[in-house]
């Protein structure tokens, strides 16, 4: 698949993001997280997968239903363009979900 997205565009990616049948799923570097905001990882944890969605409140909501366990609430990004979270699934693997504001 394609990347549709790259950040940064050169180097060591920090996200890079794919699309297939109208689904977009991005794999982050779990460091960033860490670093920009203050989310602990353990080790041998590398990435994260990166879901992007139409309510993130929503999605975040039902992921701790579902049994997931939460990471970071949902909240905007310092730019105002994008809200997201962060959940641990059943199994521990950290799962970011992303909506863009309009």
């Amino acid at each position: 698949m394609p990347e549709k997205f790259r950040f940064p565009s050169h180097g060591e990616p920090h996200q890079i993001e794919v699309e297939a049948a109208g689904v977009r799923i991005g794999f982050s570097a779990a460091r960033v997280g860490s670093e920009f905001f203050g989310i602990a990882t353990t080790p041998g944890e590398n990435t994260e997968v990166v879901l992007w969605c139409d309510d993130v409140d929503d999605l975040h909501r039902r992921a701790l239903e579902a049994g997931g366990s939460p990471v970071k609430s949902p909240t905007g990004s310092p730019d105002g363009r994008l809200r997201y979270s962060w959940v641990r699934d059943p199994e521990g693997h950290r799962v970011k979900f992303v909506q863009e504001r309009a």
